[in-house]
């Protein structure tokens, strides 16, 4: 009606933050180690933010996302080298956003474990006092070499080798127990000792008097081998090997038989497979010489690999 009165509005301003995931990049995980991942985000209107996984799959990795943002778990497997990709989301009051990341998985490390490929020389005399070398990998920072239950003296050492002084020690094969920085490690039957044959009098078993050492005061070893692998079976060839061997050394009271398969590691199948043939070898020789005692049937581990890793030694002796 021409008398109202209009005044000026008054301007209204608003400021909205957008909102933005702010995480780079995803740390890679390793397989069997715990793994922990923050994601972070800016803007929004509350900064109160909740989190999902829009796609991917983590729970195949061992892995998962809390709604407070964290990707955590001990990963189960190992992913392709590519990674795989998943894609998360942030809401912040009904607001949200996503971003895609990709995840390495890397294998299991493999812990770092002293390994033996042989022990050099393996036999000695009762009373030591020889060096030997056991040659292998991840020897480094040996402190103590033990042969048999006795400490022996470490003259050198690096990452490949351990050099020591033998021991004395009775007749006997032994183990050898290792501790270096990376482990312990015992070498099975790795250090057999020995004694010198003792001259015997004049006019022994054999009759007759010829003033000297008889051919009997010495041992007298054959080594068999041509055994089929994974079989304690003697051939026909092996017992033959074994005849000959009996029938052109008598005169003696004791028979040693010791089987030898490949070293370092050994499963218990080849220890017993090895003791087997030993027994088998020592069977044919009673067979032709039943008064022979057999003294030892055992299987030993080889400590130098070589191409006779299936064989079978017998030793003729009168000590």
């Amino acid at each position: 009606n021409g008398n109202s009165t209009y005044g000026a509005a008054t301007p209204v301003t608003r400021t909205f933050m957008v909102l933005g995931i702010t995480t780079g990049s995803i740390a890679n995980g390793t397989v069997g180690q715990g793994y922990s991942q923050s994601l972070t985000a800016d803007g929004g209107s509350s900064g109160n933010y909740t989190w999902s996984l829009v796609s991917g799959n983590l729970a195949q990795y061992g892995l998962a996302l809390s709604n407070l943002g964290v990707i955590s778990g001990t990963p189960s497997q190992q992913s392709t080298a590519l990674g795989f990709t998943i894609t998360v989301q942030v809401d912040d009051s009904g607001v949200t956003t996503t971003r895609q990341y990709t995840i390495v998985i890397n294998p299991a490390q493999i812990p770092t474990i002293p390994l033996v490929y042989k022990v050099s020389p393996n036999r000695s005399l009762t009373t030591g006092g020889g060096t030997s070398v056991i040659s292998g990998n991840n020897l480094q920072g040996a402190t103590q070499v033990v042969v048999g239950g006795i400490i022996a003296q470490i003259t050198s050492n690096n990452n490949s080798q351990i050099t020591f002084i033998i021991p004395a020690r009775q007749v006997g094969t032994v183990d050898i127990l290792l501790t270096v920085q990376a482990g312990s490690l015992r070498i099975a039957s790795a250090m057999t000792y020995y004694e010198l044959p003792k001259p015997s009098s004049a006019g022994g078993s054999n009759g007759g008097s010829n003033g000297g050492t008889k051919p009997t005061d010495k041992d007298v070893i054959i080594t068999i081998s041509g055994f089929a692998p994974g079989s304690p079976a003697i051939t026909g060839a092996i017992k033959a090997a074994i005849t000959k061997f009996i029938k052109a050394n008598p005169g003696y009271k004791h028979m040693y038989c010791t089987g030898f398969t490949m070293g370092p590691t050994v499963l218990p199948v080849d220890f017993a497979l090895s003791t087997n043939r030993a027994t088998a070898s020592c069977a044919v020789a009673l067979s032709v010489n039943p008064t022979l005692t057999a003294k030892s049937q055992v299987g030993l581990q080889e400590t130098t690999v070589g191409n006779q890793i299936r064989r079978v030694t017998i030793r003729l002796s009168n000590k």
